[in-house]
């Protein structure tokens, strides 16, 4: 029967704990050091050849978790690697190379890879690498190794090599293991893969074999669990350690897929971002955490030890998920595996070897060599390989994802509001009058009728111009409910003024339920729009607002005007401007956080946005006092657009107020500063969706930019007719009947 004494511990020859043993003086060989954050430590290690042999120090730096600024955490890790160095009397012209632990880069082959290139004579950064490490969705401390390794030789003017070793998208599963079982989804390898390899290649060492002789099947046992089938000295199946695929761990677990998705929806809808449910309830809030409130085994070691039978009860659970995970991974090697390893801080744990142990006397594993390699070796191997790769044993290879790894579309909560408004306009689907048809605007058309919110549309232009188009889109006109109405005027002279004449009475008169935007002018729409007599603005002034989604924030975002109020120095104007947007807010039940905006968060009048963005605020937040549809909101200003939106600048100029990073209306100084947004927004990532609206008239008015795409077409004439639909319906649960939102 296998029991815990069966497990061989594989102890690697214990660093050295004092700095004062290695010679960082200029008189001292060559150094090398490793850089491995964690959430409130920067664990270093430090290394050099002394007589062939590797002498190492490993030393724990503890940090307080300032702010949450991605750069911020950088710079206060970047200035305790310096602080440990210049203590220690290091002479950092004789700092020989750098690895820093691997984050969540594009996945590679692993191994040690640089991440710097040499050019013109030197080592500069590889910006590829810094790209990936920049744009990665996912947040572990991990991230921010590389850039302190780069920034640490940038700040101190050193010419050396940088390197990362075995980072956790570290990739070389076999082909046959990256099918999920849905298409358009590969299994990701992301796994404790530094340590997975530097303990086994230690396990292989001590057996007097290399670890291309060997097959294994091992278990970093962490806050996250990693389980890996290791066939000489290859990866080819690992679970996804950070996700929380199974087995749970201590702080990490996900419920069965159909149970996972209910309840990540009903946090969805109680306001909990996606970040927040993947990345806190599954992978933090998890595992053990959920079942005995910590996932700190010491603690729930010594819970069972006062006879807690619940606690104990989940250790065997997850021991027992732990060695299932394993058996599988045995039974894809290509034969028996050689031995099962376990290491991590874990693997530290009686209680949980003990639990594992039961676990292996029940199952297939048993009778399997077992060796625990306590703790991690992450530090030792990265100066280990660094140093044999300096001195020409072993080859750094280029940062060169194996795979650029295809992720589903980001949830956009745009569209997800917009699905929503299409299952209340099926119920009463509209007629469109389309001025001065284009392609782009006909194709949002045909896809709205497919989608069953469009009944038909009166198209208003020249008959042969409109006709020629449709032919070239191959599109039936009948068949789709759309008729040509040509304009005419008294003069007999058409012109888009006619046009948008025509088609705005068309609504007026009761013909079309909504007014949308072709090839015709803003202004000239909008004049007709204002016209006392046949237009359809309920106050002498308009402006329009735009809702889109930043998925770097997870927010719905409402700004104004990029395409109608250029009367900047008119205050009533701003004011209605502002009303405006507060009321598509109100309608897509926000609570407001507006920021006026301008480039600097200090009035000035060499900045006259800045003044007009104080007085605004000031405006609002009086106005606030005794309005009470107001009460709800938040009015800073001025504030730079970064300051507005982003948390960690806000962290990083220790800035705060009740919209400082938390901003999701955006009232730019002028049509040019909002106008450039919109355009850069619709450029910068065009599926990207991107909807307009203009608060206070009494039929929706879709006016989009000429140079948008159809999908955002689409999206504002989906979203014109919800926010119609819910107006509507407001009026009607309080007993009104006028048009208009």
């Amino acid at each position: 029967m296998f029991q815990r004494q069966c497990m061989q511990v594989v102890e690697p020859d214990a660093p050295i704990a004092e700095t004062s043993v290695l010679d960082l003086s200029s008189r001292g060989p060559g150094f090398v050091l490793a850089i491995n954050p964690g959430s409130l430590s920067i664990k270093l290690g430090v290394g050099q050849r002394v007589d062939g042999a590797v002498r190492f120090v490993e030393q724990e730096l503890s940090h307080s978790d300032e702010g949450k600024s991605r750069r911020g955490q950088i710079r206060r890790r970047l200035g305790l690697v310096l602080e440990f160095l210049r203590g220690a009397g290091a002479e950092l012209s004789k700092l020989q190379g750098v690895c820093a632990r691997g984050g969540f880069l594009e996945p590679t082959d692993g191994g040690l890879i640089r991440v710097n290139l040499r050019r013109e004579g030197r080592w500069a950064a590889d910006e590829r690498v810094l790209g990936d490490m920049e744009k990665t969705v996912l947040v572990h401390p991990s991230n921010y190794a590389i850039p302190i390794a780069l920034g640490l030789l940038e700040r101190c003017g050193i010419d050396a090599p940088a390197f990362t070793l075995d980072p956790v998208t570290t990739d070389q599963m076999a082909p046959v293991a990256q099918y999920s079982g849905k298409a358009g989804f590969r299994r990701r390898s992301i796994f404790h893969a530094l340590n997975v390899f530097a303990a086994s290649r230690l396990v292989a060492e001590r057996l007097g074999r290399t670890l291309d002789e060997l097959c294994l099947v091992v278990c970093h046992l962490g806050g996250g669990t990693s389980v890996v089938a290791l066939e000489h000295g290859r990866s080819i199946d690992v679970n996804n350690a950070f996700l929380g695929e199974p087995p749970f761990t201590p702080q990490r677990g996900v419920p069965q897929l159909g149970d996972a998705i209910d309840y990540a929806l009903q946090l969805r809808e109680r306001g909990m971002s996606r970040a927040d449910i993947v990345f806190g309830e599954f992978t933090k809030n998890a595992g053990l955490r959920s079942y005995t409130g910590t996932a700190d085994l010491r603690e729930i070691e010594a819970r069972i030890g006062r006879g807690d039978r619940a606690a104990a009860e989940a250790v065997e659970a997850m021991a027992y998920q732990i060695v299932k995970a394993l058996g599988a991974m045995a039974a894809v090697l290509g034969r028996r595996a050689d031995g099962v390893v376990f290491t991590g801080g874990g693997a530290r744990s009686g209680v949980l070897l003990d639990a594992i142990a039961r676990a292996i006397s029940r199952g297939v594993l048993d009778g399997m060599a077992a060796y625990v390699v306590p703790g991690t070796l992450e530090q030792y191997a990265m100066v280990e390989r660094t140093l044999r790769c300096l001195d020409g044993e072993i080859e750094a290879s280029p940062y060169r994802p194996r795979v650029r790894i295809e992720t589903p579309r980001p949830i956009d909560r745009l569209a997800d509001l917009l699905e929503q408004g299409k299952a209340l306009i099926r119920e009463n689907p509209k007629t469109v009058a389309l001025c001065l048809p284009n392609d782009e605007s006909l194709w949002a058309l045909r896809d709205a009728h497919d989608d069953g919110i469009v009944r038909g549309a009166v198209l208003v232009g020249e008959r042969g111009e409109i006709e020629a188009v449709a032919r070239a889109m191959d599109l039936d006109l009948d068949a789709y409910s759309m008729r040509v109405v040509e304009p005419t005027s008294q003069t007999g002279v058409f012109d888009e003024a006619v046009a948008a004449t025509t088609a705005t009475r068309l609504v007026r008169d009761g013909v079309a339920n909504m007014l949308m935007k072709g090839l015709v002018s803003t202004s000239a729409l909008l004049k007709a729009v204002l016209d006392k007599e046949h237009g359809l603005a309920r106050a002498a002034r308009l402006s329009m607002s735009v809702v889109t989604y930043l998925p770097r924030h997870d927010r719905l975002i409402v700004f104004a005007d990029p395409g109608i109020n250029t009367e900047t120095d008119d205050f009533d104007l701003m004011v209605e401007e502002v009303h405006g947007a507060l009321r598509l807010a109100g309608y897509l039940d926000m609570t407001p956080r507006v920021a006026f905006l301008s480039a600097i968060e200090r009035a000035t009048p060499r900045i006259p946005s800045t003044v007009l963005a104080r007085h605004l605020a000031e405006y609002f937040t009086d106005a606030a006092s005794t309005d009470a549809t107001l009460a709800d909101a938040a009015f800073q200003g001025p504030l730079s657009l970064d300051l507005a939106l982003d948390p960690e600048v806000a962290a990083d100029k220790a800035c705060g107020g009740p919209v400082v990073g938390q901003a999701n209306v955006l009232i730019f100084p002028n049509i040019e500063s909002a106008n450039a947004f919109y355009k850069f927004v619709t450029q910068i990532e065009p599926s990207r969706l991107i909807a307009t609206a203009i608060p206070g008239t009494t039929a929706p008015c879709v006016i989009s930019s000429r140079g948008d795409s159809e999908a955002d077409r689409m999206a504002s004439l989906v979203f014109g007719a919800y926010l119609e639909e819910l107006y509507q319906r407001r009026l009607t649960a309080a007993g009104q009947g006028a048009r208009g939102a």
